[in-house]
């Protein structure tokens, strides 16, 4: 007859050690894959609702909202608080394809890198549900798990191991995505040709530009707006007889300071002498951008 035998206390108390191991890893396990599978979901609805921004930047001819959070995808992260959405003040005036820079900067610490002429940001306050980023330009962005940070004042005073996940767009790659040398918003100069004129005959044409930021000079009329106007200057030798009726641009384009015109400006006279004549027209605008455009005149007899 086969005696049966039980187990001991000790191989009893040996299994259950074994098996609480396993399920305590597997419970670190699980809790691991949980926390990564939100972060990366975080991730993905950072990445959709910049798509968002840039989708509304396309339906408006270049700017972006006022109210950035009301037009997101997601308003909020996958953690359940609203996201945070600072955009450059001057992409809510002007298009984007209009400026060269911004005042919204970024100091990405995790990263490394410093970074100008941003057009917006947008952040989670992660895991903790406390964000940490500091909101104000430069917005400063810290590494990962860096202890004691809250620079966030509007959100819970509680400095902790920093966690916040944050996706910033730079203005050139904005306008590359808008396809901003395609946009009439950019600065340009429109003519193609100047008309050809004729010696001794009255000669009139005028020279556009559009887009980009004008400098605007204020009516002394309350209520009457202000004068859009550019710096423009010419480089070239003009026929005898022509000149600059409404505003004559500045001849040394080397000075760092160019005279302002109106958006349009006129040649007028009667050309004293035949030939042709090479003309080189800049102008630039408040924030910097800079157009030109090269023109033949042709004086025939």
């Amino acid at each position: 007859m086969n005696a049966r035998r039980g187990f001991t206390l000790v191989e009893l108390a040996i299994t259950l050690v074994i098996v609480g191991l396993l399920l305590g890893m597997g419970a670190s396990l699980f809790g691991i894959l949980v926390k990564q599978k939100k972060h990366r979901e975080n991730e993905n609805r950072l990445e959709e609702n910049a798509a968002t921004l840039v989708q509304y930047a396309l339906e408006h001819r270049g700017r972006l909202p006022g109210d950035c959070t009301t037009v997101l995808r997601y308003p909020k992260d996958a953690y359940g608080k609203p996201f945070l959405c600072l955009v450059a003040p001057e992409l809510k005036v002007y298009s984007a394809c209009a400026r060269r820079t911004t005042s919204l900067r970024v100091m990405d610490q995790e990263a490394g890198a410093s970074h100008e002429n941003v057009a917006f940001v947008l952040v989670s306050g992660g895991k903790n549900y406390n964000i940490q980023t500091r909101a104000t330009s430069p917005v400063t962005i810290y590494p990962f798990e860096k202890e004691d940070v809250d620079d966030y004042p509007d959100d819970f005073n509680r400095p902790e191991p920093y966690d916040d996940q944050v996706y910033y767009l730079l203005l050139a790659e904005l306008k590359e995505k808008l396809l901003c040398h395609r946009s009439e918003e950019r600065l340009r100069i429109l003519n193609e040709t100047l008309p050809e004129a004729r010696k001794g005959k009255l000669y009139k044409a005028t020279v556009y530009a559009e887009g980009g930021v004008p400098f605007v000079e204020s009516s002394i009329f309350p209520g009457a707006g202000g004068t859009e106007k550019y710096e423009w200057c010419v480089e070239g030798t003009l026929p005898r007889g022509l000149r600059f009726r409404n505003c004559s641009p500045t001849r040394n384009c080397s000075r760092r300071s160019w005279r302002k015109c109106e958006k349009a400006i006129s040649l007028r006279g009667k050309p004293r002498k035949s030939g042709t004549f090479k003309l080189t027209f800049h102008v630039r605008d408040a924030d910097g951008n800079e157009a030109e455009k090269r023109f033949v005149l042709t004086v025939s007899n």
